[in-house]
């Protein structure tokens, strides 16, 4: 996962270069959020949606990101509700690792 500044549509250059970086996804915020809420100590949780295949090198049209939302919302919903009995029953329970929780 590749973390870019959010706003825009990456270029193709950017595609390309996070490919040769080994990106296979682009987000605008995940992996901040990520590190900061464990160090905060929060289980932190997020569901991704693929919203276009890489701009300027796959096709699609920004109309298409309309039906793409509104398709995923319910989808998006039923999984967030069906997982919250799981988010409940993890407290108390040792994390893998804490290694982002010491900030120097």
């Amino acid at each position: 996962m590749v973390q870019a500044a959010g706003g825009r549509f990456e270029t193709p250059a950017e595609i390309r270069m996070f490919q040769q970086m080994g990106g296979d996804l682009v987000t605008m915020c995940i992996g901040t959020e990520i590190a900061y809420a464990r160090m905060a100590g929060i289980h932190y949780s997020c569901l991704v949606i693929i919203s276009n295949p890489a701009e300027g090198l796959g096709e699609w049209k920004f109309d298409s990101l309309l039906d793409i939302y509104q398709t995923l919302n319910k989808v998006s919903l039923d999984i967030i509700v069906a997982s919250l009995p799981h988010i409940f029953n993890l407290e108390g329970k040792p994390r893998i690792g804490e290694g982002l929780r010491i900030h120097p």
